[in-house]
Order: C-alpha cells, then sequence, then structure tokens
C-alpha cells in the first residue's frame, strides 16, 4: 500500500512537472531589456528591431509585473513618428518610424526590477 502512494506521489510530482517544463518551454522568449534596446539605432527598420527583441511589438509582462507603463511623449520624438511600443517586466521602449518603416529615434524606460528568476534561468540556458 505504501508502495503505490509513493508511486502515485511521483507519477503526480514527474506529471505536474512536465505540464510546467512545457509551458516555460512555449511561453515567448523576448529579449526586451535595456541592453538590447540600446543596439537599436537610427535608420533600422522593423524588422531589424524585431529581430534584436526576437518577439513583434506588445506587451510581454505578467499580470503581476504592471508596475511599469510605456508613455509616450510626442514633443520628445520628430514629427510625423508611428509609434511602436515593446514592453517586458523591467523595460518598455517606445520606437519612432518614419513613413519608410526606419528608425527616427527610440525611448527607453527601464524600472529598478531586476529580470524574474525565469529571465534569469533563460539567459543561463542562453535560450
Amino acid at each position: 500500500m505504501r508502495k503505490r502512494l509513493s508511486i502515485a506521489a511521483a507519477v503526480m510530482v514527474g506529471v505536474v512537472g512536465l505540464a510546467y517544463g512545457v509551458a516555460w518551454w512555449f511561453a515567448p522568449v523576448h529579449r526586451i531589456t535595456p541592453d538590447t534596446a540600446k543596439k537599436i539605432h537610427e535608420g533600422m527598420t522593423r524588422a531589424e528591431v524585431e529581430a534584436i527583441f526576437r518577439v513583434p511589438p506588445g506587451d510581454y509582462r505578467s499580470p503581476d509585473d504592471a508596475n511599469l507603463v510605456a508613455w509616450q511623449n510626442p514633443d520628445a520624438f520628430p514629427s510625423g513618428c508611428s509609434f511602436e511600443v515593446w514592453q517586458a517586466r523591467n523595460v518598455a521602449v517606445s520606437v519612432c518610424f518614419d513613413q519608410d518603416g526606419k528608425v527616427l529615434s527610440q525611448a527607453i524606460g527601464a524600472t529598478g526590477d531586476g529580470p524574474s528568476w525565469l529571465d534569469r534561468v533563460r539567459r543561463f540556458l542562453h535560450l
């Protein structure tokens, strides 16, 4: 009886671990960080910016990470821009594109929060 209970518990732990691993593996892996944002420069295309961040523009924060809101000050960018925003746990990057889809300028807003433990593991494993 005790052996069955141990086997059942081990199977449950394995199933939960497998489910967590699959969810973690398929979670969007972005590179939205202050360091990667600094690689964006004038004249880059949107595709090049997306290649740096590895994701299209969007909000990649978890519901618990609603501590940073991207705010676009129109006076801080040249006129005629179209804005795209990449937002993650500890940074928001607003990029201004011209009519040809080239970067005119960008703004980086970062919080004092560091990367999550999951981001640290991914960085350590080069994922």
